[in-house]
């Protein structure tokens, strides 16, 4: 009899390793054109945030307008306004 080595299955590993990628597809598919911005807590289409090619999934954590209204009182600042 040849020797099967370890494998995964034998410790239950598999079984729990399954129901966690089932479980990551159906997120992914449930929802592939929508993305939720923390700030506004709205769920809005993939091109209203920004390209962050660090990120995951490729796009910026907040959306456009937050990033915008984050930033404009910076720039004014910054640009010696008051």
């Amino acid at each position: 009899m040849p020797d099967r080595g370890v494998v995964l299955s034998d410790y239950g590993l598999q079984a729990k390793l399954d129901a966690q990628w089932s479980a990551e597809m159906i997120e992914i598919q449930s929802s592939p054109d929508l993305k939720h911005c923390p700030i506004c807590s709205n769920d809005l289409s993939i091109s209203e945030f920004g390209i962050c090619r660090a990120r995951k999934d490729g796009r910026n954590l907040y959306c456009k307008s937050c990033i915008r209204q984050k930033i404009i009182p910076n720039c004014h600042h910054l640009a010696g306004g008051s």
